[in-house]
């Protein structure tokens, strides 16, 4: 019962002690519109380095500069972590098993943040915890990642928690971000792998991560998609269709 999804190329795997456990029905978010959601949602909790993973068709960009968006709904044990290493996140990976782009609850701070690396790992950056809301909320978490390619040339990762739905929000708006930094250089940005869960590198502690509805998009309107308003507008249409029928039926005997 956990293995739905579009573009997936397998199944979940576990990472480290596993212990994931999937609970119906999946998880809601509304601000002025309502998302469009399906299916259950995951939660791992665990004292060790836990979760799973699983691989998806290659999202890339060869050279030049591309917009993704990356949404999921989540939450956090809202507890500070007792070493540096310890989080709860989402984690988005290259071929070579490399984290890319995560968000979570990292190390010292219970606040969402999102972290980004280059290809190699040797380029990390983390966004200011600031006025993020602790992690500890249920959040709707969008990211919009701006990939551009050239050498040296800055790539530009901007969160929001809670944002309203059904028009692109403005970056200027976003609740956290890292920006003016190079992590990604041509064919540096190449993602085919999510690693959900719990690292713990330091002392045991209890951890816990739940979330549902992750999607990794090219626009805003797929990563944060709301039910059509035709939908909505056929079915009134049916219904007073039926109405009138009665209403003429009645009114004929």
């Amino acid at each position: 019962g956990g293995n739905g999804g579009v573009g997936f190329t397998n199944s979940w795997a576990n990472s480290g002690a596993g212990g994931d456990t999937v609970t119906s029905p999946g998880l809601t978010y509304t601000n002025g519109s309502t998302l469009a959601t399906s299916g259950n949602y995951t939660t791992v909790s665990n004292t060790a380095t836990a979760g799973s993973f699983r691989d998806f068709s290659s999202v890339s960009v060869a050279s030049g500069t591309q917009t993704y968006w990356v949404s999921v709904i989540a939450q956090t044990n809202g507890n500070a972590f007792g070493a540096s290493g310890d989080e709860a996140s989402i984690q988005l990976r290259n071929s070579s098993n490399i984290e890319i782009l995560s968000v979570g609850a990292f190390g010292s701070s219970a606040n969402w943040r999102i972290r980004a690396k280059s290809a190699t790992g040797s380029v990390s950056g983390f966004s200011s915890a600031g006025d993020t809301p602790n992690s500890g909320t249920q959040a709707f978490l969008l990211m919009r990642v701006d990939v551009n390619t050239a050498a040296d040339a800055a790539d530009n990762i901007y969160l929001w928690v809670d944002p309203a739905l059904g028009s692109e929000p403005g970056v200027g708006t976003a609740t956290a971000s890292i920006t003016g930094t190079n992590f990604w250089d041509d064919d540096d940005f190449n993602i085919n792998r999510v690693r959900s869960g719990l690292i713990n590198s330091g002392t045991t502690e209890s951890k816990t991560l739940t979330y549902d509805e992750l999607r990794i998009a090219d626009s805003f309107g797929d990563a944060a998609p709301i039910p059509e308003a035709s939908s909505a507008a056929m079915s009134l249409t049916a219904l007073l269709t039926v109405f009138t029928a009665l209403w003429w039926r009645r009114k004929r005997s």
